[in-house]
């Protein structure tokens, strides 16, 4: 046979590798060793994903133009607090925001609303009217018990206010009084915490849970593997530090805690995928060639190939992302293709009595030229994200197609030199698949019902099809389960701004009212809260509230006089007085339950080693509680330009445009939802923005991306292979298992509720660079053999069925991430190829056997 030129090159080649193995291999471990130093040392995982997308369009200005104006709330940490206690909640904010504030090196733009001193003075004023009627008259039930406070800061005034009670007549108020000193000497006893007595009265204790949250931004190292790693150690070092209660949650979330928690999640997810496609690889080859020079030839390529790619890829691109960052994982199963083919070819030629020299040429000259052309395919394959919007997928591509290089490259260079210089395989081993032989005896008889049977299924994939969508929300790709995701769902849930509410600047600080209310009554939007709700509406009602309270409370407020500390036998005097009183005072039967029960914490207080000690805890936050109370009886409603900048920096921009927020009505992680909320909102305001908008633009684009990645992969390939194969005939029988496979993997994930995202929307272009590879080796050994008795009897099935699989167990380790991106990845991946591997070993020889063979045993290409 004569051999084109390029073939004969290549065979040249091998046989120079095989002649000098010792070298070859010695250079190659060079460079492996090389290589490896250069991707340990300037390993880099970009981390800000939203720039791994062009983004044009006036969404992109305006998010733009949103993030010039407001620098503080962009990319910052929100620190949750959540407890059934909006005590504990407040007393958490208030002692980590001064935690952060104390540390300006580590943190900055510290913000916490609840915290916040001039907006905490004046928390009364934003009250809505009926919760402030609410805590109203829980203050005033409690006048008694505060001004015996407020005139002497111990226990000794209540004690003496509670033998009175209950050896007279009950002043009003008396059992909240009973309730609230029981509840806190019992704590004083049992916890080392000091009480917090705003539960008590002045706060409008509902049904929990209740929220606070600090903002805060620190520096950012994007030269590291986690950019934000140590700024979120240093948050949660500070948190561990205050040693809360348990009953007080404090979580992480917003754009920092998020992004951090993805790349984490995606290389902790490339390591588990890579020891577990290992070890799926090893026993896929274990037992399906059942040779172990084959297999450590193999296996000793495939890790030179990712050390290879590895550094590559940082050569030609400069980092990875979370996208780009799999192909390590994908080399596995895609380099072992070539490197399976390559063997088993040369295991089959040393069966058939050939001396190794010459079994290594005949090797090459039967399966090099599918492999070179597999090579090519699949990396101009990948390379169709090139020319896209979607960077992130550009990345891929151009790290695929130099990985596909890079297996094509060792499998002629390396696998030569290794048998040359390890030893070859046992010749006295068959390499057919008697499967194949099998499936296909069963499968002749009835063509045509298979045939039949896979139209009609094709036509049910192509209506399921029809109901595939796509998700654009990098939520998306987030565990639902993630400490951040729940965080924000939570807060989302319970009306607070997150990162997924949406904004509108104007140039007035009250919104236009009848915007305001045609937003507020669009199904989609919760609330609407304009820049003017923070100066509060001073109202008639709330002056005649806080007038009366400021009256009522005055002697609790301005005490005349401050008595000096109890020695503590006075202390454990009065408390063996109340006791008494409590058992034995003329106490109604309403009272008597708080009344034994106060009676006996006391009993335990005087038991106690540290009677003063048991006081101070009980006493709690009593002083400060006495001290805001005061500040916020008097203090007067402030004017916008009184705001202190901490405040106002959030609300107005830095071109003085106030901001306005809209607030979804439903569940920001269901794509659907957030984009009816996008587009209700921007139909009667186009200017509103926020990170949905962002979203569903740039999934715009990705879709766009998407379609050219699509139309590239398919028109290049065919391209390619009408070039290579000379034959439109054939052409066809290789794309055909390609097109089928894309339609059944679509069905399959409308079935398993699995839409495309921003991640997994790569497998469509890539079954055509990856799925090409079988079809091109059924096909190139049809052609040669002359039919299809002789296809199946020959190494190229098993060598198929055994790279399939060991892809399939590849992509299936990717299924493992906990990147729930990489891990639809995995698993569409795995279901595209296995349909892959049952339409080339099975389907394309019937069809190939059922058309026209007027061109059987034409020369190879």
């Amino acid at each position: 046979m004569n051999d084109s030129k390029p073939k004969q090159l290549l065979i040249n080649w091998v046989a120079l590798c095989w002649q000098h193995g010792q070298l070859v291999l010695f250079t190659l471990l060079l460079t492996t060793v090389l290589a490896g130093a250069y991707a340990a040392t300037e390993f880099r995982m970009y981390s800000k994903l939203g720039e791994l997308i062009r983004q044009e369009g006036d969404w992109k200005t305006q998010w733009d133009d949103y993030k010039a104006q407001f620098p503080a709330l962009i990319e910052t940490v929100i620190v949750v607090i959540s407890a059934d206690s909006p005590a504990q909640v407040d007393y958490a904010a208030s002692q980590l925001n001064d935690a952060f504030i104390s540390k300006p090196q580590k943190f900055s733009d510290v913000f916490s609303p609840t915290a916040e001193p001039f907006m905490r003075d004046r928390a009364l004023l934003y009250l809505p009217i009926e919760d402030l009627e609410q805590v109203s008259a829980r203050l005033i039930e409690a006048q008694p018990m505060l001004t015996r406070f407020a005139e002497d800061p111990s226990i000794r005034g209540v004690l003496e206010l509670i033998i009175d009670g209950a050896n007279n007549e009950a002043p009003q108020g008396f059992q909240r009084i009973l309730s609230s000193i029981a509840n806190a000497s019992q704590q004083a006893l049992n916890s080392p915490a000091s009480y917090l007595w705003g539960d008590e009265f002045l706060t409008n204790s509902d049904a929990g849970p209740h929220y606070a949250m600090v903002f805060l931004k620190g520096p950012q190292s994007f030269n590291e593997q986690l950019p934000n790693s140590a700024l979120l150690q240093n948050v949660r070092d500070e948190i561990a530090a205050l040693n809360l209660p348990d009953s007080t949650s404090v979580r992480l979330t917003g754009e920092v805690a998020l992004s951090h928690e993805e790349i984490s999640a995606a290389m902790q997810g490339v390591k588990i995928a890579g020891v577990v496609s290992a070890i799926a690889l090893m026993i896929i080859l274990g037992f399906g060639v059942r040779s172990i020079h084959i297999v450590l030839a193999c296996a000793s390529m495939l890790l030179i190939g990712v050390v290879w790619t590895a550094a590559l890829a940082l050569l030609t691109v400069g980092s990875f992302n979370t996208i780009s960052l799999i192909f390590l994982v994908m080399f596995l199963g895609l380099g072992v293709d070539f490197a399976l083919h390559f063997c088993l070819r040369f295991s089959e030629a040393l069966h058939g009595h050939e001396k190794p020299a010459v079994a290594i040429k005949h090797s090459t000259r039967s399966v090099g030229g599918a492999i070179s052309l597999c090579t090519f395919t699949t990396a101009v394959g990948f390379m169709g994200f090139l020319p896209t919007d979607y960077l992130g997928l550009a990345e891929l591509g151009i790290i695929s197609a130099a990985g596909m290089v890079v297996a094509g490259v060792l499998t002629f260079s390396f696998l030569p030199a290794f048998f040359s210089v390890a030893g070859t395989p046992s010749p006295d081993r068959s390499v057919n698949l008697p499967l194949s032989e099998r499936f296909l005896a069963v499968l002749r008889p009835r063509k045509r019902g298979v045939f039949l049977t896979l139209s009609a299924l094709t036509v049910a994939a192509l209506i399921l099809d029809s109901r595939m969508y796509f998700d654009y929300s990098v939520l998306a790709m987030r565990d639902n389960n993630a400490e951040s995701m729940q965080a924000m769902s939570e807060l989302a849930d319970a009306g607070e701004i997150t990162d997924y509410s949406m904004a509108l600047l104007t140039s007035e600080l009250a919104l236009d009212p009848e915007l305001e209310s045609t937003m507020e009554a669009l199904p989609e939007v919760d609330s609407v809260r304009s820049a003017n709700a923070i100066v509060p509406d001073y109202s008639e009602d709330r002056e005649f509230i806080l007038e009366e309270l400021r009256d009522i409370l005055w002697s609790a407020i301005e005490p005349p006089e401050q008595k000096a500390a109890p020695t503590p036998d006075e202390l454990k005097s009065l408390i063996k007085e109340a006791i008494v009183a409590l058992r034995n005072g003329k106490l109604s039967d309403r009272h008597n339950e708080d009344a034994l029960r106060l009676a006996d914490t006391l009993e335990n207080a005087l038991a106690s080693a540290d009677v003063l000690h048991w006081q101070q805890a009980l006493l709690g936050d009593m002083p400060e509680q006495l001290r805001w109370l005061q500040q916020a009886l008097t203090v007067q409603p402030p004017a916008y330009e009184q705001l202190p900048d901490s405040v106002r920096l959030r609300l107005q921009g830095l071109d003085g445009r106030f901001q306005h927020t809209i607030l979804p009505a439903n569940d920001i992680v269901d794509v659907r939802s957030l984009g009816a909320y996008v587009d209700s909102v921007r139909e009667v305001a186009p200017g509103a923005t926020g990170r949905p908008v962002v979203e569903q633009g740039v999934g715009r684009v990705v879709v766009e991306s998407f379609k050219q990645a699509l139309l590239f992969a398919f028109v290049a390939v065919t391209t390619i292979l009408l070039l290579a194969l000379r034959s439109i005939k054939y052409t066809l029988m290789v794309l055909l298992p390609l097109v089928l496979t894309a339609v059944f993997t679509v069905a399959i994930a409308v079935l398993i509720d699995m839409p495309f995202n921003m991640a997994n929307i790569l497998v469509l272009p890539l079954i055509f660079g990856l799925g090409v590879d079988n079809g091109i080796h059924v096909v190139h050994r049809f052609r040669n053999e002359g039919n299809v008795d002789q296809l199946v009897h020959s190494s190229t099935p098993r060598a198929v069925l055994l790279s399939t699989l060991t892809t399939i167990g590849t992509f299936a380790s990717l299924s493992l991430s906990p990147h729930v991106g990489t891990a639809s990845i995995g698993l569409l991946l795995s279901i595209a190829v296995g349909f892959i591997l049952l339409f080339s070993v099975f389907l394309l020889p019937l069809l190939l056997e059922s058309v026209s063979l007027n061109n059987v045993g034409a020369s190879e290409p």
